[in-house]
């Protein structure tokens, strides 16, 4: 499998000014991980508890589903999801799949 790590940077314009949104990717033991991390002010400690239930949202227009929606489709790929505030400013929500097994080098073949 390949080990390199995948860097990508975003930039984008909302109702909050400028951000900045960087995605890691690497392989970690069994896992291949994904890391988003942001400029934002982060996720308010009280809600870190509850971010991914059902109809949790800070948002007067949103519903609260999306990372409800998210973790679901992790755990359906036995996967997990986790947010975190990082330490120096931002949200980091870090992905984790299960890595594949055996030799990667050819691409898998479907019918």
């Amino acid at each position: 499998m390949n080990t390199e790590k995948l860097r990508v940077g975003v930039i984008g314009v909302g109702s909050l000014g400028q951000w900045h949104a960087r995605i890691y990717s690497e392989l970690e033991d069994t896992e291949l991980v994904v890391r988003v991390h942001d400029s934002g002010p982060g996720i308010d400690p009280a809600q870190l508890e509850t971010i991914f239930d059902p109809f949790s949202t800070t948002r007067s227009e949103g519903l609260g589903m999306g990372l409800a929606i998210a973790r679901r489709l992790m755990e359906l790929h036995h996967g997990r999801i986790e947010a975190a505030n990082s330490p120096g400013g931002g949200a980091l929500f870090t992905l984790r799949f299960p890595a594949p097994a055996g030799d990667e080098s050819e691409p898998e073949k479907t019918p």
